[in-house]
């Protein structure tokens, strides 16, 4: 609000966000740029691992049940800030009867909106792409800090209009390999699997795992498995896998660097590992996801 100027806008930018509001009556726009968790969206629980973008519209329900580490920012925004006629009851109305450039503007809030088995939008998201975001959240955050002159308004609404653009450009454009899953019921395993999820780096084997949560080796494999699919081993080297295709195709980082920022320790199991997982030498997928 421009107490000077009286006039307002219903745009927030919170950037210590905290999960203190299970609803809201404003759309909600989370970007989670640090650490990994379980939330609980609309009674599905969802084990993320950021950087992560959430879109939550004002029924949905969002609920932290174990977090590690854990940094966001959210934006809370009335849809009529992306167009003047975007009521919430107006979009819950057929869209047929738009403009053209109000269902471009509709299409915009998507992800807030749309989906058969939704649980709000949810997309884990490339380093090239927190970096993106993070730059508009930053010009953001100065338009409504300062509100210095009577453009503030355009501005910020035309900074959400980006952010929103660059979004459906990654839900519909972009080849997303999400990095989160949905977990059945709670399980013994949840803690396992954060802990996997937030000392990668680490060495990580299935004794250590035992007699850090104090479980028995047969039951942790047999549990583990049951939740993921995968036994304990596969898991790690799979996720350690992902995060070095990331800093392969997206950093200019050294290979030899990625090899420890991921746990391997060691640069030709390392390259094994890394080739049959996706059929490329590292260097080989560096120049291919460059090129």
């Amino acid at each position: 609000m421009d107490e000077k100027r009286n006039i307002g806008l219903p745009l927030y930018l919170e950037k210590n966000e905290t999960f203190g509001f299970s609803t809201h009556s404003m759309f909600r726009l989370i970007f989670i740029y640090e650490g990994t968790g379980i939330l609980k969206i609309n009674d599905k629980r969802i084990l993320f691992m950021a950087p992560t973008v959430i879109g939550l519209n004002e029924k949905d329900v969002i609920l932290v049940e174990e977090f590690h580490n854990v940094k966001a920012k959210t934006i809370y925004f009335n849809p009529i800030v992306v167009n003047n006629i975007f009521t919430i009851e107006k979009l819950r109305e057929d869209s047929s009867e738009l403009s053209q450039t109000e269902f471009a503007d509709y299409c915009l809030l998507s992800p807030f909106l749309t989906g058969p088995d939704r649980v709000g939008e949810i997309i884990q998201m490339g380093l090239t792409a927190e970096k993106r975001i993070m730059g508009f959240l930053d010009r953001l955050s100065s338009e409504l800090d300062t509100l210095d002159n009577n453009f503030w308004r355009c501005r910020s609404r035309s900074i959400l209009y980006e952010i929103l653009s660059f979004l459906q450009y990654l839900y519909t454009e972009m080849d997303i390999d999400n990095n989160y899953k949905v977990l059945e019921s709670e399980s013994d395993v949840d803690k396992v699997i954060l802990h996997i999820h937030a000392n990668y780096e680490q060495k990580i084997t299935l004794s250590s795992l035992t007699k850090l949560f104090h479980i028995n080796r047969t039951t942790l494999s047999e549990e583990f498995a049951k939740v993921t699919g995968m036994s304990v081993i596969d898991y790690v080297i799979k996720l350690r896998i992902k995060i070095a295709s990331l800093l392969l195709s997206q950093t200019d980082i050294p290979i030899n660097e990625i090899v420890y920022r991921t746990g391997f320790n060691d640069s030709t199991h390392f390259g094994k590992m890394f080739k049959k997982h996706t059929g490329f030498s590292p260097s080989q997928y560096r120049i291919n996801k460059s090129s």
